[in-house]
């Protein structure tokens, strides 16, 4: 089995917001972004993607982005979301795109690659801590909502 990840392109958006839904639904959420504004921010450069494929047909994504370090005075890479649909998972395909994107970070001089994960999925936790996540208690995270309905 031969796995190609290569960069998301906006003619990709509905793919990514399909594999969005999937993934939220696992969860018990819901998405309301639609492929319309997935692809005007990949083309905007908002968000970059990549896709992972087997055999020609797409197996898995990742949705990331820049920030900065003001303490290291260097680029972090956050990993909005990385998903592999059920019926390719535990054929190394999350492991390929992690390498792609430490690659990629590497070659932005990105300091950090950071993610969130809910603390109840247990199977991704554990895969996490065991490609290299250091899971780091001494920060929480807080959301305000702004956007009512949202």
């Amino acid at each position: 089995m031969s796995i190609i990840i290569r960069p998301a392109m906006p003619s990709d958006a509905f793919e990514i917001v399909e594999m969005l839904k999937d993934f939220a639904g696992e969860g018990g959420k819901s998405v309301s972004v639609g492929s319309k504004e997935v692809c005007e921010w990949l083309e905007s450069e908002v968000i970059y993607g990549l896709i992972a494929e087997v055999g020609g047909e797409v197996t898995a994504m990742a949705v990331y982005y820049y920030g900065i370090s003001t303490f290291r005075g260097t680029k972090n890479l956050f990993v909005e979301d990385l998903f592999v649909k059920r019926e390719f998972r535990r054929r190394h395909i999350g492991s390929a795109l992690y390498r792609k994107l430490v690659e990629i970070a590497k070659t932005h001089s990105s300091s950090t690659i950071r993610w969130l994960i809910r603390t109840h999925n247990t199977r991704a936790n554990e895969w996490y801590k065991s490609i290299a996540g250091d899971v780091d208690v001494d920060w929480g995270v807080y959301q305000m909502n702004v956007i009512s309905g949202k």
